[in-house]
């Protein structure tokens, strides 16, 4: 599915710039919706981060008429919807 190959080069390409990163996707088949969430916490202070991501949605899900996905933080020691941990 073209979707899960655009998440997969998505994380793959952040892990490159940021290898620290932990990433972790989670798919809702009841919402058919794809969140992707980060625990970088200097995201504020890293001026490149922003456009950096948001550079890569445009690209890799937008461009390719992709929007059921999200991308956002989540603090260390968080539960996913179901109640796992995430890290």
């Amino acid at each position: 599915m073209l979707v899960d190959t655009q998440i997969n080069k998505f994380i793959s390409i952040i892990k490159g710039r940021y290898p620290h990163l932990q990433i972790h996707h989670d798919y809702n088949e009841d919402e058919d919706f794809h969140h992707i969430e980060h625990n970088y916490d200097r995201m504020y202070e890293d001026e490149e981060f922003p456009f950096f991501v948001g550079g890569l949605i445009r690209n890799l899900f937008f461009e390719k008429d992709i929007y059921n996905i999200s991308f956002g933080f989540v603090l260390q020691g968080k539960h996913d919807r179901r109640g796992r941990s995430k890290w």
